[in-house]
């Protein structure tokens, strides 16, 4: 469906105060199909003014070097937002007085990053629980995984090794017919769950017949060890190794 406002021209139509409509159908045409570019830079902040603000889509682009904040009216209003901005750095959308939500910067094509947040009249929060505000690939630390926030305070993270080979069993066994082996993988999980101790589950099947038993061991505030017990009557080779955990940040 397409939308047409008409506007009267306030040069020959007999009511002058036709030019604050014109401005009204402006802010509606903006609400309804709206696209801001906004070109940011450096740090601090940058106030939109009430036509930029009203744009139901808003597209941040730009070289920051430090924490920027873009602030908007405090009226009542639903944005979506992307951050196309480059350089380590937040960008939050808020209020004049308010604290706002961090908009993660996009990572094109992979992670569009669009998020959807609103204006309660007071500040800026995030405008469904449900919805993704943060997903990540460890670039700093690849085998962390990759993870997922909630804007209800759920994570989660998972990791997917594939096969492993060529591990040297840590103890074996000779009492039954077969021999038993035991071997340890490490695995650090991811920053989000730095500072907390998440609920994870392990996975792994062993390349020839027997039983498997795998399991997370020794949390500490930065990693933990998934150990793996197989039996098997040649060394084993770990197929499908995966692992997650779910917490809350």
């Amino acid at each position: 469906m397409r939308v047409y406002l008409h506007r009267f021209d306030i040069n020959n139509d007999i009511e002058t105060d036709f030019h604050g409509m014109n401005e009204n159908f402006t802010l509606l045409e903006n609400k309804l199909a709206g696209i801001r570019m906004k070109y940011v830079y450096g740090e601090g902040s940058v106030t939109l003014t009430k036509e930029e603000a009203s744009n139901t889509l808003l597209v941040f682009n730009g070289a920051l070097s430090g924490p920027m904040s873009i602030i908007v009216p405090h009226t009542p209003s639903v944005f979506v937002v992307q951050n196309r901005t480059t350089g380590n750095y937040t960008l939050t959308l808020r209020t004049a007085n308010g604290s706002g939500v961090i908009i993660q910067q996009a990572n094109l094509p992979n992670h569009p990053r669009i998020k959807q947040v609103l204006c309660d009249g007071t500040d800026i929060t995030w405008a469904d629980d449900s919805q993704i505000v943060e997903d990540n690939l460890h670039e700093e630390n690849p085998d962390a995984g990759y993870y997922i926030r909630w804007a209800n305070r759920l994570q989660k993270c998972w990791k997917y090794f594939g096969n492993i080979e060529g591990i040297t069993p840590t103890a074996t066994s000779t009492n039954l017919p077969f021999t038993v082996y035991r071997y340890e993988i490490e695995i650090y999980y991811p920053k989000p769950f730095a500072n907390n101790y998440p609920y994870i589950a392990c996975n792994a099947n062993p390349e020839h017949h027997g039983d498997m038993g795998v399991q997370a061991l020794h949390q500490s505030p930065n990693h933990f060890i998934m150990r793996a017990h197989a039996l098997s009557a040649v060394t084993p080779m770990l197929r499908n190794v995966s692992y997650m955990a779910i917490g809350r940040y």
